[in-house]
């Protein structure tokens, strides 16, 4: 979204964009005729929308290759959702990995889309791209490339004190796990007899990469990815971030090439989606937070 200015028949002077813009591009002109003016000339503007958003009488002029989205109560949102109602919502989300043989549809996955969409991304800039696989043969493909990865991992346990530093994720926990050779062992047995133990049967994977080198890009993934999944929860479909997939990106080219990411695009985060084929009746107990409190 690219602000040009202002429209002056509309503006009221209010002062909203003047106080609300953070790189502070918005101002009242001095002198006899007072109105609020628009300057950007070394283009800090982050492109965030809070003028757009904040003007009551929609006198700001941007281009866009969209429609700002308003809604009754989007002037005061603890109204949408009580907080009572959101706690238990987000207390009750739990990672799925049992799943009915049904498939999600389109519709259900632009609605889960669009709520990634709006998730907040650092300067706005919207780096992440996507790649949704609901396709059977894909999926599977996929699952054996990841399952190859996870082979030549078996060879690292002769050398794991060499091998773990060089790895993160998932893979490097289940290096360094007492029996963690055993259990992976148990990944090929059940690969071996058609039990998918990566994605878990799910008929719906979303990969989410990018290019962007930025340290904050990873920040990013990770809240729309969970944009994502709670949009999901809403419409009755559960999910699963796959941590041990991200990694095999990370560790394997030809696994990029063969799902068609970009060789220099990283890989920030995978998660499966589709109905869930088991039931929960209460959340478990969580450690309490660490926090250190800075009061007056």
């Amino acid at each position: 979204m690219k602000i040009i200015g202002i429209n002056k028949a509309k503006c009221t002077g209010c002062l909203a964009c003047v106080k609300d813009c953070s790189p502070r591009l918005f101002s009242m002109q001095t002198g006899s005729n007072k109105a609020i003016i628009f300057a950007d000339p070394y283009e800090n503007c982050i492109a965030c929308g809070h003028c757009v958003s904040v003007c009551p009488v929609n006198a700001i002029i941007y281009e866009s290759e969209g429609e700002p989205v308003s809604f009754p109560g989007i002037n005061d949102l603890s109204h949408v959702i009580p907080s009572h109602t959101m706690l238990s919502f987000l207390k009750g989300k739990r990672s799925i990995r049992q799943y009915r043989k049904r498939s999600v549809s389109r519709e259900e996955i632009e609605s889960v889309l669009s709520a990634m969409q709006y998730a907040p991304s650092e300067r706005n800039a919207g780096p992440l791209q996507y790649i949704v696989m609901t396709d059977p043969t894909s999926r599977q493909q996929l699952t054996d490339g990841v399952m190859e990865v996870m082979k030549k991992t078996k060879l690292l346990f002769r050398f794991k004190r060499l091998a773990s530093p060089f790895l993160s994720g998932d893979l490097r926990i289940l290096l360094k796990k007492p029996g963690a050779e055993k259990r992976l062992l148990k990944y090929f047995d059940d690969y071996d007899h058609g039990i998918d133990r990566i994605f878990f049967h799910a008929p719906c994977i979303i990969i989410c990469h990018s290019h962007s080198s930025s340290r904050l890009t990873g920040n990013s993934a990770g809240i729309a990815l969970t944009y994502g999944m709670l949009a999901a929860q809403s419409l009755g479909l559960g999910t699963c971030w796959i941590g041990i997939a991200q990694e095999a990106f990370s560790l394997e080219k030809a696994l990029k090439k063969q799902t068609g990411i970009p060789d220099k695009h990283r890989v920030h985060g995978v998660i499966i989606m589709g109905y869930p084929d088991v039931t929960y009746y209460r959340t478990p107990v969580r450690k309490p937070l660490t926090v250190r409190m800075i009061d007056k």
